[in-house]
């Protein structure tokens, strides 16, 4: 069992893992509000059950038996923590809530864990940090839950918390994002906080017709300068825009995106990976760009684009190594 040191994230918070490989008997789970090695909250799978656990004083016991199907090498799973509600999810699908009040602070991590010998299993990567929930409008999709910042653009107009850096993008009909200039990537980035530059963006679209595009943007120092995922009705793939010159790092192949679908790009070191609706597509290496901010853009060749974006995350990106791990600090899985 190891939690994240390197920030401090609030108690309501988040720890997300994608795993590598399963062995047989071995368990692999993601960890909220750990205060030690006796007593945290765990969302556990080992291949033949996926269960949402809690450790108190060291001993085990099940909150919600979450049923099949069952995680396999290459999900992702994810617990979160809001208040006294956990949720747990699979491949960006939530799977079961419940409530509980053991536990109302600590820390996010991972563990991996064998009763009889060492485990064999791994984590390929880990991301956790704080629900902090931006936005807040009444209709359509929610920020409700959502880790790091979320804007759900149910108002009138973007505000300060947003930097414009190409086009004209702007909010329509009080719910959507979108944009006003044709032949521009109508790009906008995020300065209402600071992250990391190992960061992510994502966003979930509401409308994609054909040709138009949708991009969640990464590094965005300024117009000229900045990391997308791509999606469009005939493509999906990781670009760059360096000094204004644009370039496809890698082509995404089908199945395309298509409206009502999440994209997300994550950025951390050289290392850039393209998800579509909670799956890992691909991933590439770069390194042309080393900082800026996360972002959003819609864009159109030779007419305005009307391709929309209903909600946006981001955060800064933690990545840990899958390393094999060790026990649990004398908690009994």
């Amino acid at each position: 069992l190891a939690t994240w040191t390197a920030a401090t994230f609030g108690n309501d918070q988040f720890s997300e893992i994608t795993i590598t490989s399963f062995t047989t008997n071995d368990q692999v789970a993601a960890v909220v509000r750990v205060s030690n090695g006796d007593n945290f909250y765990a969302l556990v799978s080992d291949g033949a059950s996926f269960l949402l656990r809690e450790f108190v004083g060291g001993s085990g016991a099940t909150l919600v038996d979450l049923s099949t199907p069952y995680p396999v090498a290459g999900d992702t799973i994810r617990l979160e923590v809001e208040g006294s509600t956990l949720r747990a999810y699979r491949n960006g699908s939530l799977r079961g809530s419940t409530t509980d009040t053991s536990f109302t602070s600590g820390s996010t991590g991972a563990y991996t864990f064998r009763a009889d010998q060492g485990p064999t299993s791994q984590i390929e990567y880990w991301h956790g940090g704080s629900l902090n929930i931006e936005g807040g409008g009444t209709g359509g999709v929610s920020c409700e839950g959502s880790s790091g910042i979320c804007d759900d653009f149910e108002r009138s107009s973007l505000g300060s918390n947003w930097t414009v850096v190409a086009g004209t993008p702007q909010i329509y009909s009080s719910s959507d994002f979108g944009g006003a200039t044709a032949d521009a990537y109508n790009l906008v980035y995020w300065s209402g906080s600071s992250l990391s530059n190992n960061q992510y963006s994502e966003v979930i679209m509401s409308a994609l017709p054909a040709s138009h595009q949708v991009i969640a943007a990464v590094r965005v120092a300024d117009a000229s300068n900045f990391y997308g995922l791509r999606a469009t009705t005939t493509s999906f793939e990781i670009f760059e825009v360096v000094s204004g010159t644009p370039t496809v790092l890698l082509d995404l192949s089908t199945p395309y995106p298509t409206a009502t679908d999440t994209i997300r790009l994550e950025v951390s070191g050289t290392t850039l990976k393209a998800y579509i609706n909670g799956v890992l597509r691909n991933q590439t290496t770069d390194s042309s760009l080393a900082s800026g901010s996360p972002g959003v853009s819609v864009y159109l060749s030779g007419d305005t684009p009307t391709s929309r974006v209903e909600l946006w995350r981001a955060s800064s990106a933690s990545e840990s190594g899958g390393g094999e791990g060790g026990g649990g600090g004398g908690a009994t899985p």
